[in-house]
C-alpha cells in the first residue's frame, strides 16, 4: 500500500508536459512547489530579496533544473515554476519495478534569487500540484539608511543544523565565518525573530575605530539557540555582510513512541 501511494504522490508532483531534450532518454519537466520560505517582514528596498522553494521529485530518476521567475508589476506578484530532468533509460525505463529508487519521493530546496525591489507588499505564487495555486506573502520596507545593510552583519560563510529534529527539545544551529578587518568584533549575542514558519538569525558585529584597523582574517563561530518548535517543516534565514543570506530548510517531528 505504501508503494501504491508514493506512487500517486509522484504522479502529482508532476505538472507540466514532457518536453525531450537533445539526449533522447531524458525530458525537461516542471514539478511541484510544495512550500515558499521568505521571511513576512525584515527585507529593505536595498536589500537582495530571496525566496526558498521546497518541494518533491517523484523518484531519484529526476534532477532538479532550471527555474523560471515571471514579475507582475501591476499587482506585486512573482509566480515561481520550476523544473527538473526525467531520465527515461535504464533502470528509470522500469516503470513498475519495486527498487526503493523509483518509489521514494526525493526532498529539494532551492534559493531563487528576486533582486532588489521597491518598498511595498507583495506575494509569490506557487503552484503545489495540478489542481491548486497557492501564494506566500512578504514587505519589503524602505531602508532607513542607503548602505547594504540596515544592520551591520557579520560575513557568515556555513550555516550547520540538524535536518531532523524531535519537537519539544531545543535547537541549535552553528553559525561560522570569517572577520576582515581587525576592527570588526563579533557581537555575543545573536538575534533571533520567527514569523510562522521562517527563524531570522541576525549576526551583528561592533565596529571598534579606538585603535588603527588593520586588514587581515580570522574565524568566529557561535552557537546559537532557535528555541523549541512544534512540528513542521521551518526555514533557517541566516543574514550576512555581502548583502545575501544563507538558508537551511529542516523538519521538526514528533517523537514515535
Amino acid at each position: 500500500m505504501k508503494t501504491i501511494q508514493n506512487l500517486f504522490l509522484a504522479s502529482t508532483l508532476v505538472l507540466g508536459s514532457q518536453v525531450a531534450l537533445a539526449e533522447a532518454d531524458s525530458v525537461l519537466i516542471e514539478v511541484g512547489v510544495q512550500r515558499v520560505f521568505v521571511p513576512l517582514n525584515g527585507y529593505d528596498d536595498n536589500d537582495t530579496v530571496e525566496v526558498v522553494i521546497d518541494g518533491y521529485l517523484p523518484n531519484s530518476c529526476y534532477t532538479l533544473e532550471q527555474h523560471v521567475v515571471e514579475r507582475n508589476a501591476e499587482d506585486n506578484s512573482f509566480s515561481i515554476k520550476q523544473y527538473a530532468v526525467q531520465q527515461m533509460g535504464g533502470l528509470c525505463a522500469e516503470s513498475n519495478s519495486e527498487d526503493p529508487r523509483l518509489t521514494t519521493l526525493v526532498p529539494y530546496t532551492n534559493t531563487i534569487v528576486l533582486g532588489k525591489v521597491d518598498a511595498g507588499s507583495y506575494k509569490v505564487e506557487f503552484t503545489p500540484d495540478r489542481v491548486s495555486t497557492q501564494n506566500r506573502a512578504f514587505n519589503v520596507t524602505q531602508a532607513p539608511v542607503t548602505t547594504i545593510d540596515t544592520l551591520p552583519y557579520a560575513m557568515v560563510t556555513n550555516v550547520q543544523i540538524s535536518d531532523l529534529v524531535q519537537s519539544g527539545n531545543h535547537i541549535a544551529a552553528e553559525i561560522s565565518g570569517t572577520l576582515n578587518n581587525s576592527c570588526y568584533h563579533f557581537n555575543d549575542t545573536v538575534r533571533v525573530e520567527k514569523v510562522d514558519d521562517v527563524l531570522v538569525v541576525l549576526p551583528t558585529i561592533t565596529v571598534d575605530m579606538s585603535q588603527p584597523c588593520l586588514m587581515f582574517v580570522r574565524t568566529f563561530s557561535k552557537t546559537v539557540d532557535l528555541g523549541a518548535y512544534s512540528a513542521d517543516r521551518y526555514l533557517l534565514h541566516v543574514r550576512s555582510m555581502n548583502g545575501k543570506s544563507l538558508n537551511r530548510v529542516f523538519s521538526v517531528v514528533d517523537a514515535v513512541n
